[in-house]
């Protein structure tokens, strides 16, 4: 039989309510006949009324042991792409619930031991929790041992068996060296479970499946064992349980209330199972894993996929008596990338920056609104000391300031910057021919129209010149703050930190981009988990190509920004940003009559509400009262 070393506890927490007073001496310090105790279940068995009273789970039963049992924290993979964070807490006792009880009901026998000797027993049966039959015990006068068990304990040879598979109804209690006067009198003691119990809450920031269905057992590969207690010795043993493996319970699920989570901006989805699993005292925390059984999905993977986890991987054991809760936190498990140019999970950071969500292997979005790193408050990119000829437009030049004035009505108008445009969101979000990096860094991809008096206007032709990235003559702040502004908000801040940084990868021009609408699609999609965009307002057809909705996940895209330290896509009150994207729109119309005026560009905004839309907007927004919400994430190829 394997032996396990024992919690010095186990024994003292079973005595330690016995209120008799022991004595070694027959004839020294005889103690005064007990009293029962409310609470108690009363025995009377010939000349000793025992008063006896169950300790129920989670009741702090040592004072040492009160404050020793750490939670357990751990994250583990559980399939590519999702993760759980394990929190394993002791449950504490409710302030209004009893710390002592009546016996529940069963059959109970009681042994008296004298010098190791077994003097008798005799049985009763509690029902309804009252005693309804009990046999006789009339003991001569001595000092005693007395051992107690219910009908899920095998008692014989002098020892105490408890089954892995009866732990979770077993029930002990001893009444060690009492003297007995052989006269009558109440001898009152605690009957205490013989292991443990975790009971499973699982958490997700979406719904969680109405099928769920869990098994918490002993890991493959480890042993679950029974536990047995030599009541001559004072010894406990360990052997292997039988059967084994171990047949564990599945476990099905109660929606319970939403958890929010101030810190993260999210609010978890939460069920707990319907009952506890139940482990022999003693039983290590890193040899009992989760599976779980349902098909149905989670962030779109079947949960029965998922990859048995052990509940630790360092220490600490179920402790008597002790009631768990085991919280999962179910949640998608995203990369980001580092300021040494590396991409990694946050678990893995260490000391690193992280500066971009990874939306797909090759691309990334900034964790923050670009802005330049001096007025980090003024989110909407602008044009700082434009030149003379466009002061009149400035103060509303935002995506970019190229136009021409003509000496005809309407005087000012946009012209199309891009060497593509698209006539509807549908185009815009399915084009991967070219994309953000392209529009903003390749001259080929710019027109090179400029602000020009008269006639059609002159085209710049000079390649340096029409790099929208560089700001040239400050005709392009939207991209300027893309592929300048972010960049060097980042390299200031690692530079605060004390942290060395990748300028490679952090080079001022040429790395980062303002993203195409197809780009900002894939953060739909791969973070957002969304779903298809539709027409937004099916009553006005004029919207049908310009104006889209979908759903798509907040808390998902929230989670993964705010984890990581960034910013929200949205106001404190859930009101979503205009983000600019790289894609220019043309009715198909004017298209066809004047291609190259064009004065909208395509924008998505995600709201806390579930809700992500694809807007054409004004390149130069006219509207004071919408201005301030036009801003821009800059996005890297890695």
């Amino acid at each position: 039989m394997m032996k396990r070393r024992i919690n010095k506890h186990l024994l003292s927490i079973i005595c330690l309510a016995v209120l008799t007073t022991a004595c070694t001496n027959e004839e020294q310090n005889l103690p005064l006949p007990q009293q029962p105790t409310e609470g108690n279940t009363t025995v009377k068995a010939g000349n000793i009324t025992f008063s006896i009273n169950e300790l129920p789970f989670g009741v702090d039963i040592e004072e040492d042991t009160r404050n020793t049992q750490p939670t357990i924290k751990d994250t583990v993979d559980l399939s590519d792409g999702i993760e759980a964070e394990l929190t394993l807490e002791p449950d504490t006792k409710s302030a209004t619930r009893a710390s002592k009880i009546g016996l529940s009901d069963g059959t109970y026998r009681v042994f008296a031991y004298k010098a190791g000797v077994n003097k008798g027993m005799f049985t009763f049966v509690v029902s309804g929790g009252n005693v309804i039959s009990a046999g006789q015990l009339s003991l001569p006068a001595g000092v005693y041992s007395f051992y107690c068990c219910n009908e899920h304990v095998a008692a014989e040879n002098n020892k105490f068996t408890i089954p892995h598979s009866n732990v979770g109804g077993a029930l002990i209690g001893f009444a060690k060296d009492v003297y007995v006067s052989g006269e009558n009198q109440h001898i009152t003691f605690s009957m205490t479970h013989a292991g443990g119990r975790i009971r499973t809450k699982l958490m997700a920031l979406t719904p969680l499946p109405v099928d769920l269905r869990t098994r918490l057992g002993i890991a493959t590969g480890t042993q679950s064992h029974d536990m047995t207690y030599n009541l001559i010795t004072d010894a406990y043993a360990y052997a292997p349980a039988s059967p084994t493996p171990l047949p564990f319970p599945e476990h099905y699920y109660t929606r319970t209330a939403d958890e929010p989570d101030a810190g993260l901006g999210v609010t978890f989805n939460t069920s707990v199972s319907n009952d506890y699993t139940y482990f022999v005292s003693g039983t290590p925390f890193r040899e009992i894993a989760m599976t779980f059984l349902n098909p149905s999905p989670i962030y779109r993977k079947a949960m029965n996929s998922f990859t048995a986890k052990k509940l630790s991987s360092g220490i600490g054991n179920v402790v008597v008596n002790k009631s768990y809760t085991l919280k999962i936190r179910i949640v998608p498990n995203f990369r980001y990338l580092f300021q040494d140019g590396n991409s990694g999970y946050l678990r893995d950071r260490g000391n690193r920056l992280p500066i971009a969500l990874c939306i797909t292997d090759h691309l990334a979005m900034g964790l923050f609104d670009a802005a330049p790193w001096d007025y980090p408050e003024a989110y909407t990119p602008s044009i700082q000391n434009p030149p003379t000829y466009v002061q009149e437009q400035a103060n509303k030049a935002s995506w970019s300031s190229t136009a021409w004035v003509r000496q005809v009505e309407p005087k000012f108008v946009k012209v199309r910057d891009n060497d593509v445009v698209f006539t509807s969101w549908q185009n815009a979000i399915s084009y991967d021919t070219h994309g953000g990096y392209y529009w903003t860094w390749i001259p080929n991809g710019s027109t090179g129209f400029n602000w020009q008096f008269g006639g059609p206007g002159q085209v710049i032709t000079d390649p340096a010149k029409k790099i929208k990235g560089k700001n040239f003559n400050k005709l392009y702040p939207a991209f300027y703050w893309a592929g300048n502004r972010y960049p060097d908000a980042m390299i200031r801040k690692c530079q605060s930190l004390g942290l060395p940084y990748n300028a490679t990868f952090l080079a001022i021009e040429n790395k980062w981009f303002l993203p195409s609408a197809y780009e900002w699609y894939w953060l739909h999609l791969n973070i957002g988990f969304g779903q298809n965009f539709t027409i937004a307002n099916p009553a006005d057809p004029s919207t049908y190509d310009r104006f889209a909705v979908a759903n798509y996940s907040s808390q998902i895209v929230n989670y993964a920004l705010v984890k990581a330290g960034g910013m929200p896509l949205w106001y404190s009150n859930g009101e979503g940003h205009h983000y600019y994207t790289s894609s220019e729109y043309i009715n198909s119309v004017f298209q066809q009559s004047e291609p190259n005026f064009v004065s909208q560009v395509f924008c998505f905004t995600a709201n806390s509400n579930n809700k992500m839309y694809i807007t054409a907007d004004l390149k130069d927004p006219l509207a004071e009262f919408t201005y301030p919400r036009y801003r821009v994430r800059a996005f890297v190829n890695y």
